[in-house]
């Protein structure tokens, strides 16, 4: 089902997902391996990587039944910059708060994302 509330951080990713009706929870898998079993329809993943790909698949349980694994999901843990961060290094290098480099390797980062 649909996939939505997706939020990614240094170290954390978080998503949501559209409910399946009639059902006891949900089953979370990274990287092939069981993570989690819960009941809402969000996920937080903590504790991860910078700059790694993380694979997701999600299972459904009613009765203790599980079904099948769902399609893989992939996100990337990321050290990016925020477009508001980048607008905020402009105002510090207009300012004289930071030297041109110092722009450029955030305009950079940003670049990278």
């Amino acid at each position: 089902t649909g996939l939505g509330g997706i939020s990614i951080e240094d170290t954390e990713i978080s998503f949501g997902w559209d409910s399946v009706s009639n059902i006891d929870g949900y089953k979370i898998y990274r990287d092939g391996l069981f993570v989690a079993e819960i009941t809402s329809t969000q996920y937080s993943d903590e504790g991860l990587e910078k700059d790694t790909n993380y694979s997701y698949q999600i299972t459904s349980i009613k009765d203790d039944i599980e079904s099948i694994k769902s399609s893989s999901i992939i996100f990337s843990t990321t050290n990016c910059i925020l477009i508001t961060e980048l607008d905020s290094s402009i105002d510090d290098w207009l300012l004289g708060v930071i030297s041109i480099i110092e722009l450029f390797e955030k305009i950079n980062q940003y670049k990278s994302c």
